[in-house]
């Protein structure tokens, strides 16, 4: 007696349920066999898409790393003093730490920045009140604490300080400068502390470039 069956939405008639059962589990095995290929595929595609996006970030990650790499490297080399920066640095130290000590005797710059040494030479004209060589100092200083003085006004104020001190002394035999040098050396003071500074040199270049990089002082 023949048998129908559906089998895969087709209708079918066998001889047999032996026949029959052997043709519906050989289409179920194919249906699988064809899902599982499918799957297998959908998942080979999807892992080299992943992988591909994977290659576009590391290489993304790299050209940064590379990239902040030599930008890291160019802001290092800027910083480097140059031989003639160096002795530039050496003089300016010397001079200031000479000049420190005419002014303050007792002074210890061992350890000291150029920065600190003159705050602290600046401030010791301030509370010694000591005549023309303070009215030079507040003039130059604009009434800053010369701790909480920018540099280059600083250097302005102890330079017009150390200018105005030899007028008062004089230079060996020579007698001391005219009163009216010494008025023109407080009005120097004050036209240093309004004008903008000279490019830095030495230490206040050295220190610019630790705060600002390469940029050139002159283009601010």
């Amino acid at each position: 007696m023949a048998i129908k069956r559906v089998i895969d939405g087709i209708n079918l008639e066998f001889a047999d349920e032996t026949q029959a059962s052997v043709i519906e589990k050989m289409v179920n095995d194919a249906k699988s066999a064809s899902k599982a290929a499918t799957d297998a595929a959908t998942a080979a595609t999807k892992r080299a898409t992943d992988a591909e996006a994977e290659v576009v970030t590391l290489k993304a990650a790299n050209e940064k790393l590379v990239a902040d790499h030599a930008a890291k490297v160019k802001d290092l080399e800027g910083k480097i003093l140059k031989a003639g920066e160096l002795d530039a640095l050496v003089a300016e130290r010397t001079k200031v730490i000479a000049d420190s000590l005419g002014l303050v005797p007792e002074m210890k710059t061992d350890g000291k920045s150029v920065q600190q040494i003159r705050a602290e030479v600046l401030a010791s004209v301030l509370a010694a009140d000591d005549g023309s060589l303070t009215t030079v100092a507040k003039a130059a200083l604009g009434g800053i604490e010369p701790a909480k003085a920018d540099p280059a006004r600083a250097c302005v104020a102890f330079d017009a300080v150390v200018a105005h001190a030899a007028t008062l002394a004089g230079d060996g035999d020579e007698p001391a400068t005219p009163a009216a040098a010494r008025d023109s050396a407080v009005a120097a003071a004050l036209a240093g502390g309004a004008r903008r500074p000279k490019a830095p040199v030495g230490r206040a270049l050295w220190m610019h470039r630790q705060q600002h990089g390469t940029q050139d002082p002159a283009a601010k």
